[in-house]
């Protein structure tokens, strides 16, 4: 044997001779020209560079080399099939994985990478496209998912036990809400008793706005409930429920977005008013809504400050501890009335 051969990358291997599932120990070396030499009890032959097929390898797994005839020769990860390995396939790009492959640093990378890829997503990526996607939403879905949430909080509130007067002082203001949103079609007005609620008001996709009777009690007087209703058709006019149940429901999200198919959408709605009272809107959202609220109180002559006068007092009743209310799932209050004060 000559000093080249002496020196040439060899290894311990199992053969496989395609036929059966038994293997042979064989000694493997790089002979001349990127042939194989493979050497075993009683047998002896070579297999030229052409006939071989490097497998593919994951980290310090066994590595396969594909021979002719179904034949093929199994590895154990170690510095001499390594050696053997690299001098088969000198790609460089192929040394290169593997090295990133068996370093522990760069796995540990991969996976922050991919925690912080993937948080990035649900906090910026996913509240995009459901802005998105919240448009699409035909008016009759919303209104059926409007409808279904409004079955689920008739299973939880109480009906309305406000007097025929307050009653009629309240529609009145919630029309005169209306008058100054003319682009907003099928708003509806519910009222309900709060019960663990207390002093509230929110809205459902398709129009609906439901107003507890502690609301309509702690108010000073009704421009403060304009002020209310004109702030929950801002998260209307927004789409802002139909974003909160889509931001909840990444399946309903992808289906509407690839496959503008809204059943899935339809088929999550009941849940939307529990997203809404355990989660709330957004900062971005409450300032949406806020700024709506605001410039049409302005055109029906209404003052700036009954939208902060309200949250004040709503926020002396209820506090922040509980089930969340529209204080406590608005954050940054103070810097919302003195929005109103400007």
């Amino acid at each position: 044997m000559s000093g080249g051969e002496m020196n040439a990358p060899s290894a311990r291997a199992q053969y496989f001779d395609g036929r059966n599932s038994r293997s042979t120990a064989v000694d493997v070396t790089l002979a001349e020209q990127g042939a194989l030499a493979i050497r075993g009890d009683g047998f002896a032959f070579d297999v030229p560079r052409a006939a071989l097929r490097v497998g593919a390898r994951v980290g310090r797994s066994t590595w396969s080399v594909e021979l002719e005839r179904g034949a093929s020769l199994a590895f154990e990860a170690g510095p001499d099939a390594e050696r053997l390995l690299a001098a088969l396939d000198s790609s460089p790009t192929t040394r290169w994985i593997q090295r990133l492959e068996r370093s522990g640093r760069w796995a540990a990378l991969c996976v922050l990478s991919l925690v912080v890829v993937t948080w990035l997503f649900v906090k910026y990526g996913v509240p995009a496209l459901a802005a998105r996607a919240a448009v699409l939403v035909p008016p009759d879905v919303e209104r059926a998912i409007g409808a279904q949430g409004l079955q689920w909080i008739d299973g939880w509130l109480d009906p309305s036990q406000l007097s025929d007067d307050r009653r009629s002082a309240v529609e009145a203001a919630f029309e005169r809400a209306r008058t100054a949103v003319p682009d907003l079609t099928g708003l509806r007005l519910e009222r309900r008793a709060g019960g663990p609620l207390r002093a509230n008001a929110f809205a459902l996709p398709g129009g609906i706005v439901v107003m507890t009777d502690e609301l309509a009690h702690l108010v000073a007087h009704d421009d403060e409930l304009v002020a209310v209703f004109l702030h929950e058709f801002g998260h209307l006019e927004r789409h802002h429920g139909m974003r909160r149940l889509l931001e909840g429901s990444i399946v309903a999200l992808l289906s509407l977005l690839l496959t503008s198919d809204v059943s899935t959408v339809a088929s999550v709605g009941t849940g939307l008013p529990a997203v809404l009272l355990q989660a709330g809107y957004s900062r971005a959202e409450e300032r949406e809504a806020d700024a709506f609220a605001l410039d049409a109180l302005e055109r029906i002559g209404v003052p700036r400050r009954a939208l902060g006068d309200v949250l004040v007092r709503i926020e002396a009743e209820t506090g922040s501890s509980g089930i969340p209310e529209i204080l406590s799932t608005h954050p940054e209050t103070s810097s919302r009335v003195d929005a109103t004060r400007r």
